[in-house]
């Protein structure tokens, strides 16, 4: 025997009036899930009246880091065969960061991996020249540019009335050899001045290489 569809709807409808008179009532209960931290079983996560997540934050929510005042980058073409370039300062200068770029086109050209190393000092009349004492030592290949963030970022400023805080960069060849002719590294000092005027960046190569006017915008040895 077929079964109508009209005779389904209508017993189902028969079912909902018997369970209205009978005056039972079903309805979905909820189950509390607890939130806690693995770690520590006691704290358990908590919502507010309107069911909201609790989210409470311990130890000092401090203010925002003040921007650096008077930042400064300052970029030098340089020679190579310990050729040195500095900031020659009375101010108070911290120094953050060192990029140095070794053109591609040196690739192939024997004795044109640079090594640099940096230094910090204090001029009292010899000269920035005067400082031997290097701390950092970094190696840029052709057709490279490095870019380090010193860990500890130096802080220069003079000692005495008349002095000059120093920040020393050399660049030589790595393997201690002297290339015919190549093209110059360029080197840049990132950092900011907390007192005082913005340091002025310089060179003072110990040679001038071949193609230090033919290629280079800043003629080696000029200020920048």
């Amino acid at each position: 025997m077929r079964i109508r569809s009209n005779s389904i709807a209508l017993g189902l409808s028969a079912l909902a009036v018997v369970i209205a008179a009978s005056g039972t009532a079903y309805a979905i209960t909820a189950t509390v899930v607890n939130i806690a931290d693995p770690t520590t079983p006691t704290h358990i996560a908590k919502v507010d009246s309107a069911g909201r997540l609790q989210d409470v934050v311990t130890g000092t929510v401090g203010a925002r880091p003040t921007p650096v005042a008077n930042p400064f980058t300052v970029s030098l073409y340089m020679t190579q065969n310990n050729a040195y370039g500095a900031i020659r300062s009375q101010s108070t200068d911290v120094v953050t960061g060192i990029t140095v770029s070794n053109t591609i086109q040196n690739s192939g050209t024997p004795h044109t991996q640079w090594a640099v190393m940096v230094a910090r000092g204090v001029d009292t009349g010899s000269g920035c020249a005067a400082i031997t004492t290097y701390n950092y030592r970094l190696i840029v290949p052709a057709g490279t540019s490095q870019t380090v963030t010193f860990p500890t970022p130096y802080t220069i400023k003079p000692t005495t009335s008349g002095s000059y805080g120093c920040f020393m960069v050399v660049v030589y060849t790595d393997d201690g050899g002297t290339p015919a002719s190549y093209w110059l590294p360029y080197v840049t000092l990132s950092g900011y001045t907390t007192s005082g005027a913005v340091p002025i960046y310089f060179a003072h190569p110990s040679a001038t290489p071949p193609h230090a006017t033919a290629q280079n915008p800043h003629p080696a040895g000029a200020a920048n």
